[in-house]
Order: C-alpha cells, then structure tokens, then sequence
C-alpha cells in the first residue's frame, strides 16, 4: 500500500440486500506520488539510446508506454489499496472480489471509483458447544465379516472347464450377434470372460445364458436401457443369438493356512488372515461412524444459524455451475440438450437444482468459517501436507505429481477447503454429546 495514501470521500449506496456500491475517492497528492512512482520504475527499466538508466524524459518515457498503459500501472496498485483502506474504514467485509469501475482519472486530479461490493451475510450461530447426537456404534457383523472372507475365497478361485450347462457363478465366453432396431447390419462380437448371475451386462444378457448348453444358440429380444452409455442405443429393441462357446466352474480354495499363505507372505494361518480382515473392516466402520457422526453435528449447528444470502450473488453461482457444465459438455463432444435427454430433466429443473446445492454448500462454508473464525481455528501447511500425502498415498499416486496437478487445475483450493471443514467439523464432535447406539443384526 502506498505510504502517501489519502483517501478524501467513501460514500456506501445500498444496492440490495447485503450489496452496495462503494464510492472512493484518493487525494490528487496520492495520484501525482503514483504516477511519480511509476516513472521512477519506467525510467530504471527503460533502455533508450542516448540516455542511462533512470535518466530518460518522462515525455519520451510517456509516448513509449502509451497513454492506457499508463494509467493502468497507475490505478492497479492504487485502487487496490484504496479499496482495501476503504474497507477497513468502514468495517466492511466482503464476500468475494468486487467488480470495479473508474469514475474518473487525470494526473492532476483526483481518482475516484466505484466497487460493487457483495458484504458477507452476518452469521448468527446456535450453541454449536456439546450437540447431542446418536450414532450407531461402529461394530463389524458377522455377515459383514463372512462376505468379505468370501470374497477373499472367490478372488483366489481356480476355474475349470466343464462340459454340462452353464449355471450361475460359472465363467462362461460366448459370441454374441444384435440387430437393432431400424439397422439392417448385425453386430458381432465375443463375449466373455463373463461370470453369470453377477450382474455385470447391462441389458442383463448374462441371464439368458443361464441353463444353455455348450454350442447351442440362443435367441431373444431385450431393450437397452434409457441411461445406456452408448447413446445410439437407448431405449432401443434389439433381437440377441447368443452361442456359449467355454464353460467354467469356479473351484473355491478352503478356508486354512494355505490360503491365507496364498494372499500374502505376511500371514502364516489363517487366524492372521481373519484377524487382518476384522481389523481392516473395523477400521473402515470406525471412519465411517466418525464420518456420519460429524456430518450430523455439522448438520445440527448449520440448521440452527440464521444467516441471508444475497439472490444476485446466489444467482451467479447457479450461472457460473450451468457454464461450467456446458463446458464440460463441449470437452466431453456433447450437448446440453443430450445431458438433459439423458438425465430425463429440463434446463429450468435443473438450474433449480444448482440452486439448492449452492444455497446448501454456500450456508455450510459461511456457517463454518464463523465458528472457525471465533475460536481461530486454520490449516497450518504442515497439516495441509500431511492430508495431501495421505490422499496421494490412498490413491496411489506420486505427492509431487498430485500438488502438480491440484495447482495445475485450479483444485488445490477446494482440496484446501475440504480440509478446512474437516477440521472444524472434527473440531466440533470432539465438543459433541454423542450416545452411541447398539446397531442389532439381522437375523
């Protein structure tokens, strides 16, 4: 900030709820040390045949840089700072940037400006200090446990190939020939490796292929569905023939030591295997319950604050999301008008949608940035760190790459913002009253 600066006039006109315009005002004695300034810097950079460094004309200097440049380097770093001052002096604090417009400047005169200014809505808090919640106790069933020991069993079975009709659970190849409606040309392709019942084909081919013999053909008529990912083909009738060409029973190894020497050198029997799993799902549930739990005290102190958003910043967001999304669209080789085909909505529902999500999102940040703010919490960079080598290490990618690419997007800040609310939200279930709750298996 300019040490000369002199501010003579701040008017404030309200525009609408929570928007006014600011009127500003800088002395003529803060323009002419500006523009002296910015000579100053012209001249020690200038290299102009004839003169040294520092010693060029200011005219000459002033028909080199030309007149809207000048008053660029002039006003930037002027109307910044005294709109940062004019803040300041009349308690103001903004919500996002402001838009700016010179009123007026000439050399000899003063600057005046104008800032639009959308003010930060006054957030009133509840008690947000031991929230009483209930929360399912974070407990791992033995259903839960059996599945995934399953699961182990099914990842290491061995498949052998039988002559008999295919059945659920087998691993089955087949050749596949579709006519679709309104074409006169077959498709052909192979099919496979496929595992019936596991519904993985969508339309649910793999259920006609169940009771068929090896090389026997197989005839039938489905619809693809409305949100298939080959567009061309939705909601479209086609006429299938199917022939299996290999079918394969899976062989499940048993549950003993051997199997659990198969999954990894670590494990000698297969009580270390069991108790790694337990442990991993144990694991897995204490987040989750963690996760839910600060989500349901965040969602108890947010219903409980009262604040008011302005509708034209509100508006611009819902603008700015529908933009986006076009643009995606357009990267994707899209169209809006396909998107709202394939989701089954209109332009105005959808905009309505965008509107909620921002009016959700916005209130939750605003709401914890206060409590925030009054018991001066923030990220410190070590933190920051440690979350990004963590997120790098769960998605198995390199930490250098990762910040590259978060800086390189534009992401870096909602990944910051994401852990900001972490913390504020973990913050506040540390303070919470939470009655943790038997969850009852089924039988």
């Amino acid at each position: 900030m300019p040490a000369e600066l002199e501010l003579t006039e701040v008017t404030i006109a309200e525009v609408e709820r929570q928007v006014v315009d600011l009127e500003v005002e800088v002395a003529v004695a803060t323009v002419r040390a500006r523009v002296r300034s910015v000579f100053r810097a012209l001249s020690r950079e200038a290299n102009l045949p004839g003169f040294r460094k520092g010693k060029a004309p200011k005219e000459l200097l002033r028909r080199m840089i030309g007149a809207e440049r000048l008053r660029q380097e002039v006003t930037d770093e002027l109307v910044a700072a005294a709109y940062e001052r004019a803040l300041s002096e009349q308690s103001l604090q903004p919500l996002e940037r402001a838009s700016i417009e010179i009123l007026h400047y000439d050399e000899e005169a003063p600057l005046r400006f104008k800032a639009r200014v959308t003010l930060r809505p006054v957030v009133t808090l509840p008690d947000y200090l031991g929230v009483a919640i209930e929360q399912e106790q974070a407990t791992v069933t033995e259903a839960e446990f059996a599945e995934q020991v399953e699961r182990i069993r099914q990842s290491h079975a061995v498949l052998q190939e039988v002559d008999r009709i295919a059945q659920s659970g087998d691993v089955v190849t087949a050749n596949l020939t579709v006519l679709v409606e309104d074409e006169t040309e077959p498709r052909v392709r192979e099919l496979g490796p496929l595992e019936l019942g596991a519904g993985h084909m969508v339309p649910a081919i793999d259920e006609h292929l169940i009771g068929l013999k090896l090389d026997n053909e197989k005839a039938f008529t489905m619809s693809y569905p409305d949100d298939y990912g080959d567009e061309t083909l939705r909601s479209k009738r086609a006429e299938f023939k199917v022939v299996i060409t290999s079918v394969k029973e899976k062989e499940l190894p048993e549950l003993d030591d051997e199997l659990a020497q198969t999954v990894s050198a670590e494990f000698k029997t297969l009580d270390d295997l069991r108790t790694r799993i337990r442990t991993r799902l144990q694991e897995g549930k204490t987040a989750e319950a963690r996760s839910a739990a600060r989500k349901q005290v965040e969602q108890t102190v947010i219903a409980g604050a009262k604040l008011e958003l302005s509708e034209s910043w509100v508006e611009r967001r819902v603008t700015e999301r529908f933009a986006g999304l076009i643009q995606q669209l357009t990267q994707q080789q899209s169209t809006l008008d396909e998107f709202l085909v394939a989701q089954a909505t209109e332009a105005e529902t959808l905009k309505l949608r965008f509107r909620e999500e921002v009016m959700r999102d916005s209130i939750r940040e605003l709401v914890l940035q206060e409590i925030a703010q009054k018991e001066s919490l923030a990220v410190e960079p070590v933190e920051l760190e440690r979350e990004l080598l963590g997120f790098a290490r769960a998605t198995g990618q390199e930490p250098r790459e990762l910040a590259e690419r978060l800086v390189r997007t534009g992401a870096l800040r909602a990944f910051e913002v994401a852990v900001f609310e972490r913390k504020v939200g973990d913050w506040l279930l540390e303070r919470a009253q939470v009655n943790y709750i038997e969850k009852v298996e089924a039988a």
